[in-house]
């Protein structure tokens, strides 16, 4: 992950370097500083994390690239386009429940497909259930002026996908390199 993070360091740096301008421009308080930097850093590598997790998941590169670019696609792009339908049909509940179902419900089952095809574990499971969620509410809270609530959201939802993802491969890392942590090896 370090040499991923060495060979991107221009595109992570990038976004530091513009919260600071903003910050010394004057277009954001210290509070918004931290809250976009650390959010900024935990989206990092989470990206990174999900690359790498393709990547040992699907041994054609093209498929892993196509998986991790379309999770953080529908992450994004699909929440904020739900949010938009859903302000479209502000006026009727029924109108919105069923794409809300189908947007959060559906993409939880494609991100548990994408992630958990090679290790299925439950902190992957429920990664996948309440991601798409928390990203709702993070967007939410984002455009109804909760920057802090959109932090903790963002940051807890993404943290934990994060480690979902790394301790599978860790564990993998461990056996492979002999390093079993059974009684009977000691």
């Amino acid at each position: 992950m370090l040499g991923v993070a060495y060979v991107t360091w221009e595109m992570l740096a990038a976004p530091l370097v513009m919260c600071l301008a903003l910050f010394v421009a004057g277009a954001l308080t210290k509070e918004n500083l931290f809250y976009l930097s650390v959010a900024l850093l935990v989206m990092d590598v989470f990206v990174v994390t999900l690359g790498v997790h393709s990547g040992m998941n699907y041994a054609n590169s093209k498929t892993a690239i196509g998986v991790s670019l379309g999770s953080v696609f529908f992450l994004f792009l699909g929440v904020v386009t739900l949010i938009m339908f859903m302000i479209s049909f502000s006026g009727s509940f029924q109108t919105q429940l069923a794409p809300f179902l189908a947007f959060i419900v559906g993409g939880s089952v494609g991100l548990f497909v994408t992630l958990g095809i090679r290790n299925p574990s439950s902190a992957i499971g429920w990664a996948s259930l309440g991601l798409p969620f928390a990203t709702f509410l993070a967007v939410t809270y984002f455009l109804i002026d909760h920057v802090a609530a959109a932090f903790i959201w963002t940051v807890a939802a993404y943290g934990f996908t994060t480690a979902a993802m790394l301790v599978p491969a860790l564990y993998e890392f461990d056996i492979a390199m002999g390093r079993s942590r059974m009684a009977g090896d000691e």
